[in-house]
């Protein structure tokens, strides 16, 4: 999938409003301008997106409600599924459970133009740093964006959580 747009969000829930993150920032929901979510879709595994979320704000653990939403570029895609990368080098960051929202709506800032289509695991493991497994959707629609959650990561006590890649298959409409 061509990637035209790749936005970071906070503070964000399934079906809530986005909040964007700030780059160059290393206050919660900010990320190092080095780190920003392009780098999932830079096809080099030894670049990072990188959020932080202080250790608990307003009840929330670390790294969980973040994320990022992408937009497909000049058609609609039905993501039939997706692998992650992990961050090679720290694996108390990685997202363990995420969900991905759909949209073709203008505004992807608004939480009711997203629809949710997984609900699940991120498909990284401990253990193994190269790749993670690919993991399957159940998706039939097509739409033009997507919003990528963090619901879990693998240590709480981690001051961020990072990612390296993440590879979207499915087919244009």
């Amino acid at each position: 999938m061509n990637i035209s747009s790749a936005q970071a969000i906070y503070n964000t829930d399934v079906g809530g409003d986005s909040t964007p993150a700030v780059s160059g920032s290393t206050d919660d929901g900010g990320y190092p301008a080095n780190q920003s979510p392009a780098k999932l879709f830079d096809n080099n595994a030894t670049t990072v997106y990188s959020i932080r979320v202080n250790y608990t704000v307003n009840g929330v653990q670390v790294g969980k409600k973040t994320g990022f939403y992408v937009s497909v570029a000049g058609c609609q895609v039905v993501l039939t599924a997706f692998q992650f990368y992990p961050f090679t080098t720290n694996a108390n960051r990685d997202p363990t459970t995420i969900t991905i929202e759909g949209s073709n709506a203008v505004d992807l800032t608004k939480g009711t133009n997203w629809e949710l289509l997984y609900d699940g695991t991120s498909g990284l493991n401990k253990t193994t740093r190269d790749n993670g497994t690919p993991q399957n959707t159940s998706n039939a629609r097509s739409f033009t964006s997507y919003r990528f959650l963090v619901k879990n990561v693998r240590n709480t006590n981690a001051n961020l959580v990072s990612y390296s890649e993440v590879k979207l298959f499915g087919y244009k409409t």
